[in-house]
């Protein structure tokens, strides 16, 4: 999907989900790190506007592994449990993904 939105001359940054997380002691991947912000954000006493978007939030499931570490349920298992994609909720984690790291370059 960001490709495409590139194409279309729309600035955006794609994000892999399951790329590694910044704090690997604590997320399994970004999806993980993404969600418990999200999850911080809300407990602070923010509101979601989007009726669907906090329902989906509702949906999603996480666990700690044996490494202690949190790891977010799979899309594709949340999609066979509920037969509906989180599509609002997923948008709405995207917005605590982590920066994408850019280089100190510059051209003289």
């Amino acid at each position: 999907m960001s490709d495409r939105l590139k194409e279309l001359g729309l600035a955006v940054n794609g994000i892999s989900v399951g790329s590694q997380a910044q704090d690997q002691t604590k997320y399994k991947n970004i999806k993980a790190e993404a969600y418990w912000g999200a999850r911080q954000w809300i407990k602070a006493g923010h509101k979601l506007q989007n009726e669907n978007g906090f329902r989906q939030l509702i949906w999603t499931r996480y666990k700690v592994n044996t490494d202690k570490v949190l790891q977010i349920e799979p899309k594709e298992e949340l999609k066979r449990r509920t037969g509906k994609s989180p599509d609002f909720a997923e948008a709405f984690m995207l917005t605590f993904a982590p920066p994408i790291p850019q280089p100190d370059i510059f051209f003289i």
